[in-house]
């Protein structure tokens, strides 16, 4: 651990130069061990799945092959099953000994007719054995010590194994036999069992066993796959190369719990038995119980020749990766030392207020040091977006301040209420006028208020009751306003001009060319420590679409420059500015029946807005 520790200082030690050439050669030497042993599996890994390509293929040739000769014989044998003879013979209740004679003697003409036409079809039977349910026997072709005599002990011979059951069962080739032969030779055969069923009530009422010689089966797939073998499902080898096996347990263990024990009817596998890797594919080829078996040896390693081939070859490689990782390393030093000194200097720059430096990629590799001075550019030109976009928030808050104090000198209020008092003093009525002029002066005396940003919530109900005034008296209007507004919170400060603007638009859309005698209440409680301002109206209200998009359009930012409902946007604005995002204003109505504006305000001490 010393020694390591030791290295690592050593090496943080050397100049950034040198650094950079050790590491480049270090990395070279192991980027090519790693891709030399890589490229060594990823050949091995080749030639394996080459390999299960073929042995699939193969695989499938065989069973092709198999599955159609298997299917040439019991096409024979359905025809053999059709005999009358047959038919009658099996579906007899009593057997007359005349009869069984007679019928015997045509069976052995249509069996002899029937074993010629089968060695034609290139299905030579060795023998063929029949038992029915009502005791007719019948036996032809080689000698076959068979361990039943009768219908009833073949049923239940087979039945035993597991080969039929007691209901209707298919063909099946399921069991394996020596038999002796005219000339006393034995002969290994694969024997198939098939019922004889009643065609009326499906019972079974007859078995015909018959057998094909191994040999003429090994003689249809050995031209394809000469070591292929035939296994039963219990690991019997019926069929293969070495015949002085056949008969016998297969002794690869290995092979019996990867193949018969798999759950798929084909497929190809790699096993390990006594450290040899061995590949077999395998695929049931004609029933449940039958499995064809394709061993296939593959290139599984080079040997030491060419391993020792690929060592001299991978130090050469090494070597040209190391001289070529000096020089590089030394024309990448070169070039990265002048890239950053570059882009120190506009760092420099920067540092001494220079905002407009900008690093020249031009002349410079696309690098990553070049890379990193593009992302710099990018960087410095945000910081000027930033700026700019800074200008443009205070170029639009001073245009709403603008627009603010237009709106406090409300000119078509002005010119009607100076109207109205031209037509008062006309008329004489020169109490009235003076009773306008008195309430248009309060309100512009409180809505100037010195210049300052929030006042009692008392002044601003002496506003409010200025404008209803004015209205009243100038524009005949019969508008009645109520306070739900307890004695404490009179001395308590709000915006200035936040509440007389709502009021101003209830009068205005609420009740302009829907009634002149409408009400407004204006209420004012502490919930959650939050001062809640409703003004609610009994006017005409807002559809519901409408209503929607204004909602929308108070939390927009920044104001479009055609919009509409001002006044609303602005108190919502200047709330947000002052207290914070989480106060605002939201409208609510019910066409027909009213409209409220509901205005949140933060409720504690006031010296913090001041």
């Amino acid at each position: 651990m010393k020694v390591i520790r030791h290295i690592w200082y050593k090496y943080l030690s050397v100049p950034f130069r040198k650094k950079i050439v050790i590491t480049l050669t270090i990395l070279a030497c192991i980027l090519t061990i790693y891709i030399s042993l890589f490229s060594y599996k990823i050949a091995t890994k080749t030639i394996f799945n080459m390999s299960v390509r073929l042995s699939e293929n193969n695989t499938t040739s065989t069973y092709t092959l198999l599955k159609n000769y298997f299917q040439s014989i019991q096409n024979v044998l359905t025809q053999f099953i059709r005999q009358p003879e047959l038919r009658i013979i099996s579906e007899s209740k009593k057997l007359d000994q005349n009869q069984v004679t007679q019928t015997t003697i045509e069976l052995d003409k249509q069996v002899k007719k029937f074993i010629s036409l089968s060695h034609s079809n290139n299905a030579p039977f060795e023998f063929i054995q029949i038992h029915c349910k009502n005791g007719f026997t019948y036996r032809y072709g080689s000698h076959y010590e068979s361990p039943y005599d009768d219908f009833a002990s073949c049923e239940q011979y087979y039945m035993e194994r597991g080969i039929i059951d007691h209901d209707y069962s298919p063909a099946v080739w399921g069991d394996f036999a020596l038999v002796k032969s005219d000339v006393g030779f034995n002969i290994p055969v694969l024997i198939n069992i098939r019922g004889i069923y009643d065609s009326v009530t499906l019972e079974r009422i007859g078995i015909i066993i018959s057998a094909i010689p191994e040999e003429h089966i090994y003689n249809i797939y050995s031209g394809f796959t000469e070591d292929a073998l035939l296994l039963f499902h219990d690991g019997t080898l019926f069929s293969g190369q070495d015949k002085k096996k056949l008969g016998e347990k297969l002794e690869d263990k290995a092979l019996q719990e990867n193949v018969l024990n798999s759950a798929h009817d084909i497929g190809t596998i790699s096993y390990k038995d006594n450290r040899e890797t061995k590949l077999v594919s395998f695929h049931k080829p004609f029933s449940d119980y039958v499995y064809l078996v394709v061993p296939f040896d593959y290139y599984n390693g080079v040997k030491n020749k060419e391993i020792r081939q690929y060592i001299v070859f991978t130090i050469f490689i090494a070597f040209t990766s190391m001289t070529l990782g000096i020089i590089f390393a030394f024309l990448i030093s070169k070039g990265l030392s002048h890239s950053i000194e570059n882009l120190k200097g506009i760092v420099q720059q920067v540092n001494d207020g220079d905002l407009n430096a900008r690093y020249d990629s031009s002349n410079s590799p696309p690098d990553e040091i070049s890379y990193l001075g593009q992302s710099f550019n990018e960087m410095l030109n945000r910081i000027n977006s930033l700026f700019k976009q800074q200008e443009q928030n205070i170029k639009i808050q001073h245009n709403l301040e603008l627009k603010l104090l237009q709106s406090q000198i409300n000119p078509h209020l002005l010119y009607n209420t100076l109207d109205s008092v031209l037509w008062a003093l006309q008329t004489g009525e020169n109490n009235n006028a003076e009773s306008i002029i008195v309430s248009l002066s309060q309100f512009f005396k409180i809505s100037l208020s010195s210049g300052d940003n929030l006042i009692p919530l008392k002044n601003e109900i002496a506003l409010i009751d200025s404008y209803i005034n004015i209205q009243c008296l100038a524009r005949e209007k019969n508008i009645t306003i109520r306070y739900n507004i307890c004695e404490d919170l009179l001395s308590y400060r709000i915006i200035k001009l936040s509440i007389q603007p709502l009021v101003e638009n209830a009068i205005i859309h609420g009740f302009s060319g829907y009634r002149d005698d409408g009400t407004i209440i204006v209420s004012a409680q502490v919930k959650d420590k939050k001062l809640v301002l409703t003004i609610e109206d009994n006017g005409i209200g807002i559809m519901e679409d409408e209503l929607l998009r204004i909602n929308s359009f108070l939390s927009t930012y920044p104001p479009r420059s055609n919009m509409k409902h001002f006044g609303l946007y602005n108190i919502n604005r200047r709330i947000k500015n002052i207290f914070g995002d989480s106060y605002n204003v939201v409208l609510e109505s019910e066409m027909g029946n009213y409209t409220r504006v509901i205005m949140t305000i933060p409720y504690r001490y006031q010296s913090q807005f001041a």
